[in-house]
């Protein structure tokens, strides 16, 4: 009767066959839909990521435009404290000029000259000699005689001022050489100071455009290992001005269906902040095979917080990436559902009075089923 009872079941089963296949059809056709909802959404994914590509692009090209529109101000600033202090010397200079004219005009109305004969000066010594009013000829000869007077003049004016002499002067030429030269090293020095702002800036721009990408790249990885498990992850990088350093990271995590929430919520259970633990380290260190890098991982009992089922939940994070990893685990009964470790090294206790304790014994599987009593 047993028997009969079984294959009874079985045809009743089997009755339920061409409605099962019909369910089956719909099913797929359900999820060739999806599939074709999921290739659109990655094709408008892959647009906004170039679209995004090139406002970042647009970014730096505009910073350093920028910084470029920055040193060009300063420098356009320096030039024009330049030209400046050119014209306060200018003014300076003509305002001296013309103290000299006012006292060239005193010495030639001194000498008896007026206006028309100032006026006429430059052509009467073209013919080499001019006329005095009182009709006396001023000849080459008489102003070489007045040119000694003056001569005698600047001589008696040195004896009596002996304190500037020739050492004084001679002392004052090397300071207006050093001044020229340390003015000279001034421009230069603001000039690299100008192009090292720049190369600052346009540096400063990559950093920021580095951290976005990395912090996009961890939150991604992070996401696809909660994925892994039936979980939601999702993170925002909160960015606080343009100093990175007040950049804040935001990481959210949701088991069993409720909604994301921060991963360091009490609302976790010790089991699922343990996995998420692992997921942060994970996230951190797998982003980096795509620079070649061969990471090593040394756990220490990851599961000795967690059920079987977190612990199976461990292992499939552990063998998604490119992570060589070693981990230590107590003798439990609990190592029997462990089925994704590929070599053990089972080791025992040191006895009391023993000097070594026994040869750890080496097992290497592909699938490993261990035995109650041993350890990994």
């Amino acid at each position: 009767m047993e028997s009969l009872q079984k294959r009874l079941a079985t045809q009743r089963e089997r009755e339920k066959i061409p409605e099962i296949m019909a369910r089956r059809d719909e099913l797929a056709g359900h999820i060739q839909g999806l599939a074709e909802d999921l290739r659109q959404a990655e094709e408008e994914l892959a647009g906004i990521r170039l679209q995004l590509k090139a406002l970042r692009a647009k970014d730096k090209e505009l910073a350093v435009e920028l910084a470029q529109y920055i040193a060009e101000k300063s420098h356009r600033e320096h030039d024009l404290a330049e030209k400046k202090k050119q014209i306060a010397g200018y003014k300076s200079r003509l305002q001296q000029l013309e103290n000299e004219l006012v006292l060239a005009e005193k010495s030639l109305h001194q000498a008896g000259l007026d206006e028309h004969a100032i006026a006429f000066i430059s052509q009467d010594v073209a013919d080499g000699l001019f006329r005095h009013p009182d009709g006396t000829e001023w000849t080459r000869e008489r102003l070489q005689a007045r040119l000694d007077d003056m001569n005698t003049q600047i001589h008696d004016f040195n004896l009596q001022f002996r304190d500037i002499d020739q050492m004084v002067i001679y002392m004052v030429e090397p300071q207006k050489d050093r001044v020229n030269g340390l003015r000279q090293q001034l421009e230069i020095a603001q000039q690299e100071r100008q192009e090292w702002q720049n190369r600052l800036a346009e540096a400063e721009v990559e950093l920021r455009n580095h951290i976005r990408e990395t912090m996009e790249q961890y939150i991604q990885e992070f996401s696809d290992l909660a994925s892994l498990l039936g979980a939601q992850a999702k993170g925002k990088l909160e960015q606080d001005g343009s100093n990175p350093e007040l950049w804040k990271l935001h990481v959210y995590v949701g088991f069993n269906g409720k909604n994301p929430q921060p991963y360091y919520e009490p609302g976790l259970s010790s089991g699922e902040r343990a996995v998420v633990s692992i997921m942060l380290l994970l996230a951190a260190v797998n982003n980096r095979k795509e620079n070649q890098f061969t990471t090593l991982m040394f756990l220490d009992e990851p599961t000795a917080r967690v059920d079987d089922g977190r612990a199976n939940e461990l292992g499939t994070l552990l063998q998604v990436t490119d992570i060589q990893y070693f981990i230590t685990h107590q003798t439990s009964a609990s190592l029997i559902s462990v089925d994704w470790i590929d070599h053990a090294f089972v080791v025992s206790k040191l006895r009391p009075g023993e000097e070594f304790a026994d040869d750890p014994i080496f097992e290497a599987r592909r699938v490993v089923q261990l035995q109650a009593g041993s350890s990994s």
